[in-house]
């Protein structure tokens, strides 16, 4: 997938996940239930994700996005949203992070922010947008652009590993639904 792909995509809206067949792939041999998905036939694209907890600890969501390339074939991407600890005004996002563009944790990436919003028939969900990083000037002359709804959101318990038992106990409670 092109980093001009994913631009394209340019913003999509990621639900709560009801659907046991819409799993996340952990590992090579290790499924779970998403927590979250979008997909759009129409543009070829699907995001599934899972709560997650980083190396140091702090609780994130962990994103597979994959679309079809120019080919025709999919291509996977790996992302993570990480609550802003830096908010100071509604209109920034709720939660930062990056996506992949090669799956190198060294390699490029392109810029995720994301912003809870609630519908009266969606409910709860988080708006995406996806842009390419901007030099530290740039961005703060330019601020965000999306408006934001701030509301409380109850936490889930956490994921379930394959043996039934939790991932981690004790989710940050910033991370949504």
């Amino acid at each position: 997938m092109s980093k001009q792909s994913l631009l394209t995509l340019a913003n999509f809206n990621l639900f709560r996940n009801t659907n046991q067949e819409i799993e996340f792939s952990i590992a090579k041999d290790h499924r779970v239930q998403a927590q979250y998905s979008a997909y759009d036939k129409q543009k070829g694209f699907d995001v599934r994700g899972i709560r997650a907890k980083s190396s140091s600890g702090v609780a994130y969501i962990r994103l597979s996005i994959s679309m079809v390339n120019g080919d025709g074939k999919r291509e996977y991407h790996n992302g993570a949203l990480f609550a802003n600890k830096k908010k100071e005004t509604e209109k920034q996002p709720d939660f930062q992070g990056s996506i992949n563009l090669d799956n190198k944790t060294d390699g490029p990436k392109l810029r995720l922010s994301a912003w809870k919003k609630r519908g009266d028939k969606a409910g709860d969900y988080l708006s995406v947008s996806i842009q390419e990083f901007l030099s530290k000037d740039k961005a703060a002359s330019e601020g965000p652009k999306a408006p934001v709804d701030a509301f409380d959101l109850e936490n889930d318990p956490p994921l379930a590993t394959k043996g039934g038992t939790a991932a981690f106990d004790d989710m940050d409670d910033d991370i949504p639904f």
